[in-house]
């Protein structure tokens, strides 16, 4: 299965903030390196306040999930935040059933996100 397919990655900047809006399959192979590759731009720009919108993502695997939490931690040691703005039910409940609903940020939407 050709994982290139489904799966976008659009940054914008918000006032301070930098958004990352993902749409698609967040699985193992290019999807996970291009949101690490992202991460990793951001970061050495100096842009180390990032919000990451999920309400587009059909499909997160472990990998992905992974991923996640492996740019969650790579910005908190450059002195910084990350936020999940806006996860699907399906993603809301994975996180939940790991429990990294209590470890991460996740807000309903990016506008409660940016506010936070």
């Amino acid at each position: 299965m050709n994982n290139t397919v489904n799966f976008e990655i659009h940054t914008r900047a918000d006032g301070a903030a930098t958004i990352i809006e993902l749409s698609g399959r967040i699985v193992l192979g290019e999807a996970t390196n291009r949101l690490r590759g992202t991460i990793r731009e951001l970061i050495e720009s100096g842009q180390t306040n990032i919000v990451v919108t999920l309400s587009d993502v059909t499909f997160l695997d472990s990998a992905g999930l992974g991923e996640l939490i492996a740019s969650y931690k790579r910005i908190l040691q450059h002195g910084g935040r990350l936020r999940l703005a806006g996860p699907t039910h399906q993603i809301r409940q994975l996180l939940e059933s790991t429990h990294l609903i209590n470890v991460l940020e996740v807000y309903d939407d990016t506008v409660a996100a940016l506010a936070s």
